[in-house]
Order: C-alpha cells, then sequence, then structure tokens
C-alpha cells in the first residue's frame, strides 16, 4: 500500500502541475473567467489557513483586520495556497509563517511572512517570473518547477493588484 500511496501522490502532483500549467497559459491569453464577489477577507483567511494546517505540519498565524475586498474566491484560494505552500516547503518545522491582511483605501494588503531559509538577492527580481525557481538542492529536495509564484503574479494582477518579495538574505526568511 505505501507504493501505491505514493503513485497515487504523484498522480496527484502531476494533476496539480498540468492544472497549473494550463492555468498559466490561460492568464497569459487573458482567458480567465474572473468572478468576483465581496469577501471578508479575516473570516477568509482564518479559515483557509484552518484548513491548510490540516494538510501541512505548520502552525501559521493570522493577523488580519476587518477588511472585504472584491475578489474571485477561488483565484484567491489558489493565490493564498500557493504563497503558504512555498513558504511552508521553505521553512523549518519550528518556523513560524505569519499572514497578515490590513486595508489601504478601497484595497487591501496581504502578506505572507516566514522565518525561512530566505531568498537570494539576485533571485528577488525574478522571483514571480515562470519556471524561476532558487538553487535549492543543498536546503530542500522538494523544490517546485517554478510555476506557483509565477500564477501568484498573474492572479494578483488580474485583481488589479500588485505583488512583490523581499528578503535580508539567506537564512533570514521572506516577505
Amino acid at each position: 500500500t505505501d507504493l501505491i500511496n505514493r503513485l497515487a501522490r504523484g498522480g496527484e502532483r502531476l494533476t496539480r502541475l498540468v492544472d497549473d500549467l494550463a492555468l498559466a497559459s490561460r492568464l497569459e491569453a487573458k482567458k480567465v473567467d474572473m468572478r468576483p464577489g465581496p469577501l471578508a477577507l479575516a473570516e477568509f483567511l482564518d479559515r483557509f489557513v484552518v484548513d491548510f494546517e490540516r494538510t501541512h505540519s505548520t502552525e501559521i498565524r493570522v493577523d488580519a483586520e476587518e477588511v472585504e475586498v472584491l475578489a474571485d474566491r477561488d483565484r484567491l484560494e489558489q493565490m493564498v495556497g500557493n504563497l503558504l505552500t512555498n513558504a511552508a516547503k521553505y521553512t523549518p518545522d519550528c518556523g513560524e509563517i505569519r499572514v497578515a491582511a490590513e486595508p489601504l483605501g478601497d484595497s487591501a494588503v496581504f502578506t505572507v511572512r516566514d522565518n525561512g531559509i530566505g531568498v537570494p538577492e539576485d533571485l528577488l527580481p525574478r522571483i514571480f517570473d515562470l519556471f524561476v525557481q532558487a538553487d535549492t538542492a543543498a536546503e530542500r529536495s522538494d523544490g517546485g518547477v517554478g510555476i506557483g509564484l509565477a500564477l501568484v503574479r498573474k492572479l494578483v494582477e488580474v485583481h488589479g493588484g500588485r505583488v512583490h518579495a523581499t528578503s535580508a538574505g539567506p537564512n533570514c526568511g521572506s516577505e
């Protein structure tokens, strides 16, 4: 049954990869159906993080003010999921991930901060480009293929926002 479970997980990962590539292609061609609606961000994040923590071994703190945004719930789940998965992947088990949201005019600022391995300075300007990834061989063997953060950028842009990353360097986490 161990082999069957590993094969099933591999199949699920391959399906997600193909789905992500298809979405990236549709986003690039501006052919994604968006279904924006009002969304209470603090409530959304609280629920989402609880579900995320059930499938990951990372404790996440949410600090979100009551702010309502106009967003496509499914796409926001994908954005947040990709950011949290990335943070969890590169943060040690004893590490910390914080999620914050606060109002900014008629918009919101959403932040994911971790105290993981950080991002090399030369990679920061390209971290949200398709197929870009750090050389993680020394730190982690389960690095992705460089699609998740590119999807985050495109989905944020489709919502009329912008995204950027900061890091103080190796072992100093990222935001």
